[in-house]
């Protein structure tokens, strides 16, 4: 009977070492996974908070082009080696202010800018009218009331980016 209880007490604390090791590996995966979850639901946020400010700036610029297309946005820099501007108020109204801007969002930095570029359009063919992909200095195809906007704003080694093409279809006199 000795014999068969010693061999009962061996048999009892291989199990609980494999009860042990199964349990740290399970913690283990466990803590990964809660890891990269954790590192996906922050990235998610960025996304969301990024693609937010790139739509913001956009919506800004076309409400001040809406304002006036000619004291607005024909006075903006444009190709070659366009300047950067971002949305910002002054007195009470929307403004694009010339360089980059950091927004601060708890710990996180987002550099948001605007950069804006002439538009050529096709004159010949059956295309005639539509957008060139790349501007063309003859000034006999240049459009100057249309501007093509890039807005981007980066965090870290994330960039979220949008072209966006700004008309001024409903001129005013201003």
């Amino acid at each position: 009977m000795k014999i068969q209880n010693i061999n009962n007490k061996g048999q009892s604390l291989v199990v609980l070492m494999v009860v042990i090791v199964t349990s740290a590996v399970i913690l283990g995966l466990g803590a990964q996974f809660i890891a990269l979850r954790i590192k996906a639901g922050e990235a998610a946020k960025q996304r969301v908070i990024g693609s937010y400010l790139v739509q913001e700036a956009l919506e800004v610029t076309r409400a001040i082009a809406r304002e006036s297309w000619s004291g607005n946005i024909n006075t903006i820099a444009v190709d070659p080696g366009s300047e950067n501007y971002h949305p910002g108020l002054s007195e009470g109204k929307w403004v694009l202010v010339l360089g980059t801007e950091n927004i601060t969002l708890g710990t996180d930095i987002y550099e948001r800018k605007l950069t804006f570029h002439k538009v050529s359009r096709v004159t010949e063919d059956e295309k005639k009218g539509n957008i060139k992909f790349v501007y063309d200095p003859d000034p006999t195809k240049d459009d100057p009331s249309t501007r093509k906007i890039t807005a981007s704003v980066t965090i870290g080694d994330r960039v979220f980016l949008i072209d966006y093409y700004l008309t001024d279809w409903q001129p005013q006199g201003d």
